[in-house]
């Protein structure tokens, strides 16, 4: 369908099923776009709030909407553009800050501006976004916040820097599980204290990354790393 088709479409069709299956379309024009976006059903905003396809205008649109649950969504819009997460990051409801914090594609400047957040579920949520950059992995790490830590340490972009920091935290205890779990554990510190400080506990997930890593860290360097009785265990079980 043409977008001229479309807005002809849109212009003609009032009933609520076309109108819903016209905030699901992937060839809105602004125009009609911003239409939807005012339309009286809360169930067509909701839709289209939700579109991939959402132009600007739109987002900032809904973005300074006083619908928490238009914000909610557009705040786990995939194509939400850094205007508006700045929008919904700096006057959005505690909600919509929680919901956008984890979002894949969160702007380095909107990442600073929850990270001053007062909310501390709008900090953990934050720990989970896998766009998190290096600086902001430092400043969640600095915090002494034991679920900001546990979500961190499972997060699957966690730094090899933030890793070995993590290890010396004073809060290990608590997010040595979620650490344990993640797949892009790689710190030689962590693996380390993860068998001796917890391999009765999650002994074939500790086995299991102690082979991992054994068989990726295979230079006489890097062996030195390992307890002697780990490698024994590893090359001989």
């Amino acid at each position: 369908m043409s977008e001229t088709t479309t807005d002809t479409h849109y212009r003609t069709q009032t009933s609520i099923g076309s109108r819903k299956m016209m905030a699901l379309s992937q060839s809105l024009s602004l125009e009609s776009q911003m239409a939807l976006a005012r339309d009286k059903s809360l169930s067509v905003r909701k839709l289209l709030a939700a579109n991939e396809t959402l132009l600007v205008p739109a987002q900032l649109f809904f973005a300074a909407s006083s619908s928490i649950t238009l914000q909610g969504i557009l705040a786990e819009n995939s194509a939400l553009v850094e205007e508006a997460q700045l929008i919904l990051a700096r006057n959005g409801e505690r909600r919509t800050r929680i919901m956008l914090a984890p979002h894949p594609a969160l702007s380095r400047s909107v990442q600073q501006v929850l990270l001053d957040d007062t909310e501390a579920a709008v900090i953990m949520s934050l720990s989970m976004s896998p766009a998190l950059t290096p600086a902001t992995q430092l400043q969640l790490v600095s915090r002494k916040d034991s679920y900001a830590h546990t979500r961190l340490a499972a997060n699957p972009s966690v730094t090899l820097e933030v890793q070995d920091l993590l290890v010396t935290s004073e809060l290990f205890e608590h997010f040595a599980k979620s650490f344990a779990a993640n797949p892009a554990l790689e710190s030689l510190a962590a693996i380390s204290k993860l068998w001796s400080d917890f391999h009765h506990e999650f002994g074939p997930r500790a086995m299991g990354v102690a082979m991992q890593a054994f068989n990726s860290h295979r230079t006489a360097e890097q062996l030195d790393d390992f307890p002697d009785e780990w490698i024994a265990k590893i090359i001989f079980d």
